[in-house]
């Protein structure tokens, strides 16, 4: 991996980390954070590119503000 994707890998660790303490902090338990960590996985395959996944235009929003800040 060079150093830009380190970077890139490291920053989205630490959001990512960020997200599911939130999810911890707000009741989910770890196997139920970890079900839906597995599921978003298998809908971000390269696959599924193509198409959004999405509900609302507005999740994607969300989430890069989520991301983001």
């Amino acid at each position: 991996m060079n150093t830009e994707s380190q970077g890139n890998a490291d920053y989205f660790r630490r959001m990512l980390t960020a997200v599911f303490e939130f999810m911890l902090l707000v009741g989910l338990t770890r196997e139920t954070t970890a079900s839906v960590v597995n599921a978003a996985l298998k809908a971000a395959s390269p696959k599924s590119r193509a198409k959004t996944s999405f509900a609302r235009p507005s999740d994607l929003v969300t989430a890069c503000l989520v991301l983001d800040r």
